[in-house]
């Protein structure tokens, strides 16, 4: 499979990790096999990520040694660690994300970040929302929806992007009975 390819699964999240469990060798500990999220048949896509330094490495289980990843390591001393650090509660049959594991590209200015802390305030003000409002996984989602834009078309006003009320309670209405329809074939089949 092409880097770039797996970049592209990386950047979905249609990736997780896990340990290699058949390794002999300790370095293989710093690193996770990346396999495809594909639920019906998921795979080894031939890549391994850094746990400490988020490097994406091609790998082949049953040709490639570990030497390459040994000298990754190597290289890698010394250097302050930045994402994952696993949990002591967290069991190592719990796979993460891949984009859990990736730093942002670029460090965010503070002046960004206090023009966003401005925005949330008045969002909470404004529309008389509790503090709590930013964690909601709604919340999140359309803000990410809203950076993947502004990353793909620049800057654009909120008027061209955000839908009017109609149209929202239509997409609504038919949302809410795709969620009932799928919860009561849930519950069917475990009943």
């Amino acid at each position: 499979m092409e880097f770039s390819m797996i970049e592209a699964l990386v950047k979905s999240d249609k990736v997780i990790f896990s340990k290699n469990r058949h390794a002999r060798s300790s370095v293989s500990d710093q690193f996770h096999l990346v396999h495809s999220n594909n639920i019906e048949s998921p795979y080894y896509t031939g890549y391994v990520r850094c746990v400490s330094f988020n490097s994406l490495m091609k790998h082949d289980l049953a040709r490639s040694g570990t030497t390459h990843l040994q000298q990754h390591t190597n290289r890698c001393k010394g250097k302050s660690k930045t994402a994952y650090q696993p949990s002591s509660s967290s069991s190592s049959l719990h796979q993460h994300k891949i984009g859990s594991f990736f730093q942002p590209k670029c460090k965010i200015p503070a002046k960004l970040k206090e023009k966003v802390c401005d925005a949330v305030l008045d969002f909470i003000v404004h529309d008389i929302r509790p503090p709590h409002a930013i964690e909601g996984k709604g919340l999140q989602s359309l803000v990410s929806a809203y950076i993947e834009i502004g990353g793909k078309c620049g800057n654009v006003t909120v008027d061209t992007i955000l839908p009017s009320r109609s149209t929202v309670k239509r997409k609504l209405d038919d949302k809410c009975k795709l969620v009932k329809s799928k919860f009561s074939r849930s519950t069917k089949s475990h009943c």
